[in-house]
């Protein structure tokens, strides 16, 4: 006995294959494009086009870029908080407007006898860590910020 195969459902099929193969070929939209804040002597860049906003009102408010740096950080923990922020860390490199060159690391870290459990409790369940976010932000504005930390 001869076994035959209907046409129509493997057309359907085949034409459904080719239809999903030519529509994954278009160029997809990566996220909502925008231009940016523009000022006259500044510049603000960040993941969120908010956030970017709230570091140009900082400098257009009389802060310095250290200022616009935290502010913006601050409101990307808020507009986009999967990048870490505030449950992170984070470094730097600067150069202020008098020519000092530094660079701050206040990255995560851990403590040198720190063992695989150590932040497990009784049950096995995660303690969560401490940031260093809010501290790298205040040595970044120590003494260099004129509106935050300063």
């Amino acid at each position: 006995m001869r076994r035959t195969v209907k046409p129509l459902p493997f057309l359907a099929l085949s034409f459904l294959l080719l239809l999903t193969a030519v529509t994954s070929c278009y160029e997809q939209e990566t996220g909502p494009k925008f231009r940016g804040e523009v000022a006259e002597n500044a510049m603000v860049v960040a993941a969120r086009d908010e956030a970017a906003r709230i570091g140009l009102s900082v400098l257009q408010a009389g802060g310095n870029a250290f200022d616009a740096m935290i502010a913006t950080e601050l409101a990307l923990a808020v507009a986009y908080p999967f990048a870490g922020n505030l449950g992170g860390g984070g470094f730097m490199v600067y150069r202020t407007a008098e020519g000092e060159i530094g660079s701050l690391d206040y990255r995560e870290k851990a403590p040198l006898k720190a063992s695989r459990d150590m932040y497990l409790d009784d049950d096995g369940e995660v303690i969560p860590g401490l940031s260093t976010q809010g501290a790298g932000d205040r040595s970044a504005g120590h003494g260099r910020g004129r509106i935050c930390c300063a």
